[in-house]
């Protein structure tokens, strides 16, 4: 490959349009030292594979009981934590600020999901809604439904729920920002290499669809805010060692390998950008398989956590793509969350890829959705399915080569 990209200067320079053949080429090769990270990274705590779960969307329950819950009923083993998580047991709160400054507390936190029956403990930390802010270009009510009271403050919307005020905006950014250097310090504590996380977006309603047109200039002066967003950002990564899994979703920055491709070259190929790969929307936006997505994260050093999570695509002529106002499992989504296993993802393929590329140790947190099913259930389901389809032993022989030995 060719030398490194060390601009947003370069990369303003033609970037956009480009082949992403081109696009890898002007990428520099990762080092061994920067492959050897990513594998460190993964393998978190040192920890052999294992199911776990991330309590992401089922937050509301305390933290003791989901993890006796989940690990009783469903038999995950490790737990992925969403910094929103209110409570550590019926009347306690969970006190994240504690949680930052006290290496002690955070141990005694971690000791109790591992008392109440996940032996990996807390083995990831989430930050999603606090970096969708970050970059989002229009802040509106939506964004004060998944933010606590705390970080939403005094913002006002109009009357059609928008943030308006430029002043609002800038301080609302500034204390999601401040919330997440927090959470930084959280995944310190708890002994974790990484946080997982969204970015937002300066310009997903023009990259999913470039009508009215939408000028490379244009898109170069979004890319720049990007950066500048998120910079400063790396920059309190870096300065506590850990990496940014920064998961690649619909109506974020990086959407697909190649807006992670664009992103990753505007943010100067730091080390401590990468990607939380879920396959479940390499499956419903389409363009690209799983597997294929997965490879080119790996062949980066950029694959840094995963999710297992699964969607189906039903191309049945009476629903579309996109969901149209609708609500996630709505029968005229052209797509729909299932279970793992019950999807299009093949997570025995995606198995072999981890292992083909030497990835042989990684915890692997379900984050469950699926209408008209009962969360347990779903995910005892799917930790079958990993058992089954992910946890296997890894022989680098050619079988062949077994055959041939045996008839000499």
């Amino acid at each position: 490959m060719a030398g490194r990209i060390e601009s947003v200067g370069q990369f303003r320079e033609g970037m956009i349009g480009r082949p992403l053949l081109e696009i890898w080429r002007d990428i520099k090769a990762p080092s061994k030292d920067e492959k050897a990270s990513m594998v460190k990274t993964l393998a978190v705590k040192d920890h052999e594979s294992h199911p776990a779960v991330f309590n992401g969307g089922m937050a509301g329950m305390p933290l003791d009981q989901f993890a006796a819950v989940y690990s009783g009923e469903a038999g995950a083993q490790g737990l992925e934590l969403g910094h929103w998580t209110q409570n550590l047991s019926n009347g306690v709160a969970l006190d994240w600020s504690k949680l930052s400054t006290d290496p002690a507390y955070a141990e005694r936190v971690n000791q109790i999901v591992i008392d109440n029956g996940m032996p990996k403990g807390i083995i990831a930390l989430s930050s999603h809604l606090l970096g969708q802010v970050v970059s989002d270009a229009v802040l509106h009510d939506g964004h004060q439904a998944i933010l606590s009271p705390n970080i939403w403050g005094k913002t006002k919307v109009d009357e059609n729920g928008i943030v308006t005020n430029k002043r609002q905006q800038n301080e609302l950014r500034t204390r999601a920002k401040k919330e997440l250097i927090k959470g930084l310090q959280v995944a310190v504590n708890l002994g974790l290499p990484a946080l997982k996380g969204f970015t937002g977006s300066r310009s997903w309603n023009r990259e999913a669809y470039s009508f009215p047109p939408h000028s490379k200039q244009q898109y170069m002066r979004e890319m720049q805010l990007f950066r500048d967003d998120w910079m400063p950002l790396l920059d309190e990564f870096a300065a506590r060692n850990l990496k940014f899994a920064k998961e690649i979703h619909p109506t974020e920055q990086a959407f697909d390998p190649m807006t992670f491709l664009y992103t990753m070259l505007a943010l100067e190929s730091r080390e401590e950008y990468g990607v939380n790969f879920d396959p479940s929307h390499t499956v419903h936006q389409q363009g690209y398989t799983p597997e294929e997505a997965l490879t080119i994260y790996i062949l980066l050093a950029r694959l840094y956590a995963v999710h297992v999570k699964d969607s189906s695509v039903n191309p049945n002529g009476k629903a579309g793509k996109y969901q149209a106002g609708q609500p996630f499992g709505s029968p005229q989504n052209g797509w729909d969350f299932k279970t793992p296993g019950r999807g299009d993802v093949k997570w025995y393929e995606l198995a072999k890829t981890l292992h083909a590329n030497g990835i042989h140790k990684l915890p692997l947190p379900i984050e469950w959705e699926e209408n008209g099913r009962m969360p347990v259930e779903g995910v005892k389901e799917a930790v079958d399915v990993i058992k089954r389809d992910m946890l296997w032993t890894y022989n680098a022989a050619d079988f062949q080569e077994g055959m041939e030995s045996s008839s000499k």
